[in-house]
């Protein structure tokens, strides 16, 4: 049965110049081999590239064999991955605990087995390294890959310790500090039962997909119940009118009617957007509850300049609320014309007029 694979990245080689550099490479090998016992007993999987001893996954490796002979629940696997032509049978300790699986990639490019196994991985470990190793943990940090890289050690893992906190935002500071703290003995020890915590909280936490459909669908109960309450509290100002006859209160009622009303109709129309942006449609709401209303109230004066002295709000809000509504549910396709609609013909004041479709 397939268990969990992590992918080793990074290099210690002492021969190499590392921006930022690689400290101690010789204890950093032999702590790999102490990682690399340390994932056989957890009952990791591990996915190498190379057996070069450079590479970390040399010695990672060694340590996992001599560590997978101790009482495993099942049988290990060394997975090597690389370009079929690049891949030869470099590792040949396999013994009773762990097998060594080859698996040749089509694509002759040591870049795309290296990067597409990090979709697939259940974590990452990361010691040293330089630039590879820096854009393969931003990779696995972003995608929410179990990520372990070391501090200890320097190099492009130690880059990568220090983002953790910004990138993931279900790193707790527990885990942060048994990264970056200096090696001793144990450390082996805690770095895997990181991967392992990591491991179980992204089993138990929905993935980017599901966390934002989930963010969605409460965007549409956020807004529907708004959406509800608004239309609501329009229509209850008519029997509010009938209560409240002095003209500042009828005043009142007559403006918050409609502009309720358009929030309620702009929200609604919200909910065939996309993206929702629920802000937006009640700004849009009220503009055009406020403009339908003044508008209303203003044509009414033309005709009855004493409007407010004796002003019956029940009666205008049986047509003002309906406009305030409608006002609401158009205005986003209203606004959409506004800003592409050219007002003034300029054209006879010697401006170029507007391009039209397919020129």
């Amino acid at each position: 049965m397939p268990g969990r694979e992590v992918v080793i990245i990074g290099s210690v080689d002492a021969n190499r110049e590392f921006d930022p550099p690689v400290h101690h490479p010789e204890l950093a090998r032999a702590a790999c081999e102490q990682l690399g016992a340390e994932l056989a007993a957890a009952d990791w999987d591990i996915v190498v590239f190379s057996d070069d001893p450079g590479f970390i996954e040399h010695s990672v490796v060694r340590g996992y064999l001599a560590g997978a002979e101790k009482g495993r629940r099942r049988r290990g696997r060394v997975i090597m991955r690389a370009p079929r032509r690049k891949l030869h049978r470099a590792f040949t300790e396999e013994g009773i605990g762990a097998r060594i699986e080859y698996q040749p990639d089509t694509n002759d490019e040591w870049e795309v087995s290296f990067y597409r196994s990090l979709f697939s991985a259940d974590g990452v470990l990361l010691v040293g390294g330089g630039r590879s190793t820096h854009i393969a943990g931003i990779l696995a940090l972003t995608r929410g890959i179990p990520t372990v890289p070391l501090a200890a050690f320097g190099g492009s893992a130690g880059l990568v310790w220090s983002k953790m906190k910004s990138l993931r935002e279900d790193t707790t500071d527990e885990d942060i500090a048994v990264l970056g703290s200096p090696w001793g003995p144990g450390s082996a020890r805690q770095a895997v039962a990181v991967l392992d915590r990591q491991h179980e909280r992204r089993g138990t936490s929905p993935g980017p997909a599901v966390a934002e459909e989930r963010r969605r669908r409460r965007a549409h109960v956020l807004g529907s119940v708004t959406a509800i309450a608004a239309l609501l509290l329009a229509v209850a100002t008519l029997p509010l009118s009938s209560a409240w006859r002095s003209p500042m209160a009828a005043l009142s009622l007559l403006m918050s009617g409609p502009v309720l009303g358009a929030v309620g109709g702009a929200l609604l129309r919200d909910r065939v957007s996309n993206p929702l942006d629920h802000l937006w449609a009640v700004a849009r709401g009220l503009g055009a509850g406020l403009l339908s209303a003044l508008l209303y109230v203003a044509s009414q004066l033309l005709t009855t300049p004493d409007l407010f002295d004796r002003l019956d709000a029940t009666r205008l809000l049986w047509f003002v609320i309906p406009l305030g509504i409608a006002a609401g549910l158009t205005s986003e396709t209203v606004y959409a014309k506004v800003r592409k609609a050219q007002i003034v013909d300029v054209t006879a004041l010697g401006a170029a007029p507007p391009p039209t479709a397919g020129a």
